[in-house]
């Protein structure tokens, strides 16, 4: 019975989080220099949803954890550790601001500001608060004269490496599920015109490209930005 009752309170857990389907949400702006250097402005919203899924996969049989788990969630400094810590120590990477605030709604945002030394550096954020996936995505980065032209390349190539076997399958599906609805964004503002390119929308120096977060979960997909500047 009392496998049962774990059983049916997962199914309700995964049955409201592909129903609620708004978990996480990036949207990056990017400026490029005409040496390859530039900065970004980041900023991560993470759904109320988001939050109460985690409290509850890992609160499942132990309801007197909930509040200190709660707890450690919401707070600020737990929140941005890991990505600061990492951040701050890549060389040519410089943060100006990295916090993150509490909504009114209980959804949380992380604000990330900071200046690369070069065009390689672009930072990515595979951030979860699941110990059991470990984000194993790369940004790969190419920026090249040909001519009178510059080639912009961007490679993202998404995978998850789940730890624990038994969460494996059921746990990812869920994952995309419940990303479906919501956002990749980079919007990137080069040095010169923009000749062509594979961007959602673009005028002048300034792309767009939009993404489903689900697509980040994928491991057969390869998110590729591109475009020629002329100049």
């Amino acid at each position: 019975m009392k496998k049962f009752n774990y059983f049916l309170l997962f199914t309700l857990i995964v049955t409201a989080a592909v129903l609620l389907n708004s978990c996480i949400e990036f949207d990056r702006k990017i400026k490029i220099n005409k040496d390859g250097s530039g900065s970004e402005q980041m900023r991560i919203d993470f759904g109320k949803d988001f939050f109460d899924l985690m409290i509850s996969l890992r609160t499942i049989g132990d309801s007197t954890s909930r509040k200190s788990y709660t707890d450690s969630l919401y707070n600020d400094e737990y929140f941005i550790g890991d990505t600061k810590e990492k951040m701050k120590n890549v060389e040519g990477i410089h943060i100006n601001k990295l916090y993150s605030e509490t909504n009114p709604d209980s959804s949380k945002s992380m604000y990330i500001d900071y200046d690369f030394d070069n065009i390689k550096l672009i930072s990515q954020t595979g951030y979860t608060q699941d110990e059991n996936v470990k984000s194993k995505s790369k940004t790969i980065t190419n920026w090249f004269e040909k001519g009178d032209k510059i080639i912009f390349e961007m490679y993202i190539e998404p995978s998850t490496d789940t730890t624990n076997e038994s969460a494996d399958s059921s746990y990812k599906n869920l994952m995309i599920s419940f990303f479906e609805s919501k956002e990749l964004k980079y919007e990137i503002e080069f040095p010169y015109d923009i000749e062509s390119t594979n961007a959602w929308s673009y005028s002048g120096r300034k792309a767009t490209w939009k993404f489903p977060m689900s697509d980040i979960l994928k491991d057969e997909n390869i998110l590729h930005l591109t475009a020629v500047i002329k100049k």
